[in-house]
């Protein structure tokens, strides 16, 4: 009879612990009560991991799934913060960079200002999130002095290049990528200059001609706003070029204009370089069009 007993009270004992038993709104499961509570916080943090139609309590087992989540998502929040932190140290510490790097090149260590100029150049690879070797003038739209800043950088990294007999291919690279920056720096017309004149004494002068010849075949023909800013690859210059590239040519009438402009400019031009104060006139007029454009069609972002 006692055993007989045990067994009654066993299978009722079962039998409420099955009627007992709940089930979890997320994974659809039987399971043993209690619930864990899902409270508001968690539910707001596994929303910005994605999840929706979170429920106000689960079972053990998504329960842990969600505290996973929550810590996996807050590690990864706190990795990218650390990165942006790292950005902004780097972005800030570039110009210390780029000094050191001219003191040495000055003592003439020009291993060591050439590590320095590669470091530079790293940072901004770092900054703007693109791979190594890839970073262009699209990166850093708008950044008119730091435009000016890299491609006197990669001037200098040619020069360094050309000294070495090991660094042939690092010459033609940094030629390269010097076509790519120099037309949208202020010193435009001087590199063009500078890579003559270093041309005669090169080490690996087809680097030199390299560059020289992308320049002229890239080179805007802008010629009367050039005249008026003595060659230089100006603010004002860069934006009457936008102006002409993404605005003028969209149109028929533009595309008119630029046909007689570059019909009739070169005179003007080679007149205006006999008339200095005309040319002072004529440069002023042209920067108060060139922000005035700029306002008007937001040329910067295009």
């Amino acid at each position: 009879m006692a055993e007989e007993d045990d067994k009654i009270k066993s299978a009722s004992k079962k039998i409420e612990e099955e009627n007992s038993k709940v089930e979890c709104p997320r994974c659809m499961k039987t399971v043993s009560p209690p619930l864990k509570s899902v409270d508001a916080g968690m539910r707001l943090r596994l929303g910005k991991e994605g999840l929706s139609d979170i429920p106000s309590e689960a079972c053990s087992e998504c329960f842990s799934e969600f505290d996973k989540m929550v810590s996996k998502g807050a590690k990864l929040r706190a990795e990218q913060v650390a990165k942006e932190k790292n950005r902004h140290f780097l972005w800030q510490s570039r110009l210390g960079v780029v000094k050191q790097a001219r003191q040495l090149m000055k003592q003439k260590a020009y291993s060591e200002a050439a590590l320095s100029y590669e470091k530079y150049i790293k940072i901004l690879e770092i900054v703007c999130k693109v791979p190594h070797g890839t970073l262009s003038p699209d990166h850093l739209q708008g950044q008119a002095q730091e435009l000016n800043l890299i491609a006197s950088v990669l001037w200098d990294l040619l020069k360094i290049y050309d000294k070495s007999s090991s660094h042939a291919q690092r010459a033609y690279e940094a030629a390269d990528k010097l076509t790519e920056f120099a037309r949208y720096s202020n010193s435009y017309a001087i590199l063009i200059r500078n890579a003559e004149a270093e041309l005669k004494r090169a080490r690996y002068p087809e680097a030199y001609k390299r560059f020289l010849k992308k320049t002229r075949a890239d080179r805007p023909r802008c010629f009367i706003s050039t005249t008026a800013f003595e060659g230089q690859r100006t603010e004002t210059v860069v934006l009457l070029c936008l102006f002409r590239d993404h605005i003028l040519r969209t149109h028929p009438v533009g595309k008119k204009f630029i046909y007689f402009y570059y019909r009739y400019s070169p005179r003007i031009a080679k007149w205006l370089d006999t008339k200095p104060l005309c040319k002072k006139i004529i440069a002023g007029s042209l920067k108060r069009a060139a922000l005035a454009l700029n306002k008007r069609f937001h040329l910067k972002e295009l």
